[in-house]
């Protein structure tokens, strides 16, 4: 059995290796097309098998990775929950158009505006328990007409492209869930053949991505490769391969698609692509989280100010969905209580290995931008220290807090000052429309009180509907739209490659979705959710239920898990 160490240092993979993995594909890609939906389920049921068996050295090779030897499991175990999950969703909709029954959703509705609205979850029992209170809805394109979008779900199965198609997808560096979940999308969603090549940071998890999907690979629908940007560019400008999908920075798929330096700056002004085939990516986001003024309690304030600093910690803050920027009413009185608590919680959370290429750098562009920066723990052997940022000025629209994604332990906040709370929910929406960058996910903090004001209610479901993010989170944060994969994970709909923000497309997707505008998750403010996060102590026991229900879905391990969810 192959150790961290071998997995980590595997060669990259030669010209030679990289064309026959292509040459391979070309040769399968038609069978894939024609495979029953039969097969199709029989091999995710062969991948939950397979993924049971890998799990606990998942976890011990992220957390020797990642340098969290010394933490909990619960960040590792909530990523393969999420894996299970997927391959749970996926198999639901292809047994629904297997037995010609339509697949889930059942009900849809249309906004005052002709917009059409799917309810998309929950859709089990179990996620009425589990994930009691919440509620998620798919927003279609404008332009997309009920009958069109009920016509076209799942129109890789109902119209394929029976020649096929070979996709390089390159693969995300922090969180191995997003590798399963891009390429399976890709073979299960779009009927096309994927060679995955894996990035360096994360590249020894492909040892074990081979035995889960070994099944795939011996029949050359899925391929695997090793290496850097050399590997990378050979495989992008390959004539086999058809199309590009890629998770990551929003530089890189610039640097692809324009070219780097002045002449990539002169191609992307010019409209001058360098790689025409189809792409599609998703690219991260400064994530903002809007707190909506009412009558916060106490325990409120510091409920959902660990919770935002608990996701700030997750993961070494290595995360497109951390919380980047927090926008507050510079009247509330609430405000600066709130910011106390996200110190608190920073004060008292484990460092962590900044395991990112990079992070360093980016840390301190933040720290010489913002000397005032508020940070808990030291700089040193490896380590960041949480770094909080009060009080930047929302005039200061180029600010680098503004304008660029940290992808390290920090976050920022801003106040923005309105005469009540519906001046403040319209400011707040334009000023994440237009000022920040990204259009991936944003966080509304909403109390039930402003809830049941019919006023602030509408004012707020104005805002939602205004806001142009791939994913809205209501009183859940970002990651939520992560684990649940009904939902379109990627950007708000309409970027272009010379205005890419969060990417292009759709990945997981398991309902098999059209015309996606974005995605709304609603949860009540106090969600047991919320309070699963890495300072919670209960937080591996309930990752590590959660993880195994989803691998094994029954009643005793609901209960097991239910029981969890309790004692939190």
């Amino acid at each position: 059995m192959i150790s961290f160490v071998e997995a980590q240092y595997l060669p990259s993979s030669t010209p030679h290796e990289l064309d026959q993995a292509v040459e391979t594909l070309q040769a399968r890609k038609a069978t894939w097309v024609t495979l029953t939906l039969a097969e199709r389920i029989a091999l995710l049921e062969s991948f939950r098998e397979r993924l049971i068996a890998v799990a606990p050295r998942w976890i011990d090779f992220s957390k020797q990775a990642k340098g969290t030897l010394h933490l909990n499991d619960g960040e590792d175990a909530a990523i393969l929950g999420i894996m299970f999950r997927h391959l749970s969703a996926l198999q639901r909709t292809l047994t629904h158009l297997h037995t010609a029954h339509p697949p889930t959703p059942s009900h849809f509705d249309q906004r005052e505006n002709g917009q059409v609205v799917a309810d998309v979850f929950p859709n089990t029992l179990a996620d009425r328990i589990i994930y009691f209170g919440v509620k998620a809805e798919v927003w279609f394109e404008p332009s997309a007409t009920l009958e069109q979008i009920r016509a076209e779900q799942a129109r890789h199965y109902k119209h394929p492209d029976q020649a096929g198609k070979v996709v390089l997808v390159l693969g995300a560096g922090n969180i191995g869930g997003l590798l399963s979940g891009d390429f399976l999308h890709k073979l299960y969603g779009e009927n096309k053949v994927v060679i995955l090549k894996l990035n360096p940071i994360n590249q020894y998890l492909g040892v074990l991505l081979a035995e889960v999907f070994a099944p795939l690979i011996e029949r050359g629908f899925l391929q695997l490769a090793y290496g850097g940007v050399e590997q990378a560019q050979y495989l992008i400008q390959h004539e086999g391969i058809d199309e590009l999908h890629m998770t990551g920075s929003d530089k890189t798929y610039d640097a692809i698609v324009f070219g780097t330096g002045e002449n990539g700056r002169a191609n992307k002004r010019d409209n001058r692509r360098q790689v025409t085939k189809p792409f599609t990516a998703e690219l991260g986001n400064v994530s903002p989280i809007i707190v909506v003024p009412g009558e916060w309690s106490d325990e409120d304030v510091l409920l959902h100010g660990e919770n935002i600093a608990a996701q700030v910690t997750t993961n070494a803050g290595f995360n497109c969905v951390t919380p980047r920027v927090v926008v507050q009413h510079a009247e509330w009185d609430k405000r600066h209580d709130l910011n106390q608590a996200i110190e608190l919680t920073f004060s008292q959370a484990s460092p962590r290995l900044a395991y990112y290429p990079d992070a360093h750098q980016r840390h301190q562009a933040f720290l010489q931008a913002h000397p005032h920066a508020k940070q808990f723990g030291t700089d040193k052997n490896g380590l960041l220290p949480w770094t909080f940022i009060p009080d930047v000025d929302p005039l200061d629209t180029e600010n680098i807090a503004f304008k660029q994604e940290a992808f390290c332990g920090l976050v920022t906040e801003t106040a923005l000052s309105a005469t009540d709370t519906l001046d403040f929910l319209e400011q707040a929406v334009r000023f994440v429309n237009e000022v920040l960058w990204g259009t991936l996910t944003v966080t509304l903090l909403v109390h039930p009180k402003t809830w049941a004001n019919p006023t602030l209610r509408q004012g707020i479901e104005q805002g939602i509907a205004q806001l142009r993010y791939g994913m809205v989170t209501v009183n859940l944060y970002g990651n939520t739209s992560f684990v649940l994969q009904e939902i379109g994970w990627g950007g708000y709909a309409g970027a272009t490659p010379n205005d890419i923000q969060s990417g292009i497309g759709v990945v997981h997707n398991t309902l098999l979705l059209e015309h996606i505008e974005k995605s709304v998750i609603y949860a009540p403010f106090d969600s047991i959710l919320n309070r699963q996060t890495p300072t919670n102590p209960n937080f591996a026991n309930v990752s590590q239920r959660l993880m195994w229900f989803e691998a094994r879905p029954t009643v005793w391990n609901l209960a097991r898990l239910g029981w969890a969810l309790l004692k939190s």
